[in-house]
């Protein structure tokens, strides 16, 4: 590879592009969007009840999470 080649080369791999997303397509109005954002809505909802919900009372799927949930917190204290 010539010295002017590997610049070239180089010039390439530094360059940015900006790339517009059309006007008519809102994020929020994909639909693929819309499904995605109400199940991670859920998600969020089930692990706060997780964490609310005594383990005792927990069936077993929930009581490992609910023991993750814990390690979590215990490991940001």
């Amino acid at each position: 590879m010539t010295p002017a080649e590997k610049k070239e080369k180089m010039e390439r791999l530094h360059e940015i592009n900006f790339v517009e997303s059309p006007e008519s397509i809102k994020p929020w109005e994909d639909e693929v969007a819309r499904e995605l954002a109400a199940k991670n809505i859920a998600t969020r909802e089930k692990l706060r009840m997780i964490a609310a919900i005594p383990r005792e009372e927990l069936g077993e799927k929930d009581a490992v999470m609910k023991d993750i949930l814990d390690a979590r917190q215990a490991m940001c204290k």
